[in-house]
């Protein structure tokens, strides 16, 4: 679990806490209290996930309240019942396992820990099927809910295969379509085209707005990992972090703003490995420890160092990346810096100019990447200039597009 700061911390401050405490969640356990647990059981597992996930970061006494109230509602209503909410669905069951389980690791509830034990063995005859995604296709997807399913099932691929490609698709998803399906009053969340063309979409149901707020408080998971001896760096930006290696807690914290050109970390004190992702984006990576550069040897996507942590210890990671036009198909290109997908907010095709930008704005506020002013040409033929903006604004209104034909 990591703290994390920044642009993607403050997406997370402002519309996971607001949503998770406006939320109607008296309704959907009165729901499965009265025998209809269908939808609302899915509902109110993604909640309650969410909100164990949030108070363990946050420590908010409020929530931490409300979600155990909530917890002993439902635990409370599948007392007497033979096998818990037997008028429940798959996707139900699935939802509010991983809720109990949630908070069984966080807080070892006993009661919680019964009930997940008694639903995951119903699951695990499934588990098997579990359906295995593709990094091409993985980075497309924008829509809420399938979000909030994909980003742990990447994090347990990484996890398996130790692939630097998996991260690589995490992070674009983390930099783009994440902070992309937020409205920027931290009210809702919205399904976004999964074209990445047109308008991002109306306001979708509580499900959707469920699924969001369990989307975003599972992202500071996705940064940091350890295991006997290794501690990995998956995810970069501003954050921090305590890790298990080697029997003791160790602090790794990054300090740079990412995306940027440089990555640092202090890595805490002890001896273990730290595993750092170099992004496939990254031209002409250089390492630099404690002032002294060495040599990048990667392996799947990942650079070790393996040494005994001192205090003060210190590493940069060079990553810098220019701007770049990369083919979308069908004459079209699509404008990237390092993560960062562009879209222009435009409701009619566009044809850029040519392969370049006139100015680069500065980076504005509470946004992750600068804007860039491009040459462009509309389908009257009229020549004008259109202001091109990383996609993780997309969802905060007006019409957008990322695909352009160059000239």
């Amino acid at each position: 679990m990591a703290r994390v700061r920044g642009f993607l911390g403050d997406r997370l401050e402002r519309n996971l806490s607001q949503y998770l405490k406006t939320f109607d969640i008296h309704r959907h356990v009165g729901l499965i209290e009265n025998g209809h647990g269908n939808g609302a059981g899915l509902i109110a597992g993604r909640w309650l996930e969410a909100s164990f996930r949030a108070v363990e970061v946050s420590g908010d006494a409020f929530l931490r309240q409300r979600a155990w109230g909530m917890l002993d509602r439902i635990l409370g209503s599948a007392q007497g019942q033979g096998a818990p909410f037997p008028e429940m669905g798959r996707e139900d069951e699935e939802a509010l396992a991983g809720a109990l389980q949630a908070a069984a690791n966080f807080w070892q509830n006993g009661p919680a820990q019964i009930l997940a034990a008694g639903l995951a063995d119903r699951l695990a005859e499934r588990e098997s099927g579990r359906q295995r995604l593709e990094a091409a296709a993985v980075v497309r997807i924008t829509e809420t809910e399938r979000l909030a399913a994909v980003l742990p099932e990447l994090q347990r691929i990484l996890t398996l295969t130790r692939d630097g490609v998996w991260g690589d698709a995490i992070e674009t998803l983390l930099w783009n379509q994440v902070p992309g399906c937020q409205t920027f009053e931290g009210d809702g969340f919205r399904a976004a085209a999964a074209a990445f063309a047109g308008g991002p979409g109306e306001l979708a149901g509580e499900r959707v707005g469920a699924a969001g707020a369990l989307m975003l408080a599972r992202v500071p998971w996705l940064f940091y990992e350890s295991e006997a001896g290794r501690v990995w760096v998956h995810q970069y930006g501003l954050s921090e972090a305590l890790v298990g290696v080697g029997g003791q807690r160790v602090k790794i914290e990054q300090t740079s703003v990412f995306p940027g050109p440089e990555v640092v970390v202090r890595p805490g004190p002890g001896e273990y490995e730290l595993r750092l992702r170099i992004p496939g984006w990254a031209e002409k990576v250089s390492l630099v420890l404690n002032g002294a550069e060495m040599p990048v040897a990667a392996e799947r996507g990942y650079l070790g160092i393996a040494r005994k942590w001192q205090a003060g210890d210190e590493v940069r990671l060079r990553v810098p990346s220019a701007p770049r036009w990369v083919p979308r198909g069908d004459g079209e290109f699509a404008f990237w810096l390092g993560p960062l997908l562009y879209c222009v907010r435009w409701g009619e095709p566009l044809r850029v100019r040519r392969r370049g930008f006139e100015a680069v704005i500065a980076t504005p506020p509470q946004q992750p990447g600068p804007a860039y002013r491009l040459r462009v040409i509309l389908e009257s033929g009229r020549e004008t200039e259109a202001r091109a903006e990383p996609f993780a604004r997309s969802g905060w209104g007006g019409p957008y597009r990322t695909g352009m034909l160059l000239e």
